[in-house]
């Protein structure tokens, strides 16, 4: 909940067509919200994008701290998306898909990210698949 952090997860396939993001983009102050989206490619009426985008605000003062770091884990599979609070496992905002969701109920194989406006010292961004091998993806600012 870093005020100055702008990041997208770009959500795509196994042949690498984007699928959809994750986007958390908008903190006016310490004390506010962070408001995020979910797109969907082909999705809805496909007004945005050729999609759509639904937005979401997560309480800040929710996420729990660990050692001084707020960690948020999105969880995506063909049936939902969440935002979960890593520290305490709670879900903080969910989506169920629908027949409507486009390629978000299609299962995603890549994830690549984009960061902007950080000024603190280390952002880490870590990549998990189903089986449970880990990465570390690059952040391009």
């Amino acid at each position: 909940c870093d005020q100055s952090v702008k990041y997208k997860l770009f959500l795509k396939s196994g042949t690498g067509s984007l699928l959809g993001h994750v986007e958390m983009y908008r903190k006016t102050s310490a004390s506010s919200d962070l408001t995020g989206n979910l797109y969907c490619k082909g999705a809805g009426s496909k007004s945005w994008w050729g999609g759509q985008k639904t937005d979401f605000n997560l309480k800040c003062d929710a996420l729990k701290c660990r050692n001084g770091i707020k960690v948020l884990k999105v969880e995506k599979t063909t049936e939902y998306v969440k935002v979960i609070d890593a520290n305490t496992n709670e879900v903080l905002w969910s989506k169920t898909f629908s027949s409507t969701d486009g390629d978000c109920r299609l299962a995603t194989s890549t994830v690549h990210t984009q960061a902007w406006y950080y000024t603190g010292s280390e952002l880490s961004i870590a990549v998990s698949n189903q089986d449970g091998e880990d990465g570390t993806e690059e952040v391009d600012e």
